[in-house]
């Protein structure tokens, strides 16, 4: 998934993830100290964003959509 992609690529490790949730919480816990920037392309289903949507204090997430109105 790409939340695990994505924790793979800031800590080098490839934690076991049971469910979206346990996926959600380590994703959390991996940006909340640092500050970044996220960008995500093809942002187009925002049940499937909200995970990315939890950067750290001074991140921020850019979305880019391909279809304005999923993202009402």
């Amino acid at each position: 998934s790409r939340i695990e992609s994505l924790i793979f690529d800031l800590t080098g490790q490839r934690p076991v993830l049971d469910d979206i949730h346990a996926a959600e919480s380590i994703l959390h816990e991996t940006l909340h100290p640092r500050r970044m920037l996220l960008v995500i392309d093809e942002a187009d289903d925002p049940a499937m964003l909200q995970p990315f949507l939890q950067a750290g204090p001074g991140g921020a997430c850019l979305l880019i959509a391909h279809d304005d109105a999923n993202l009402t």
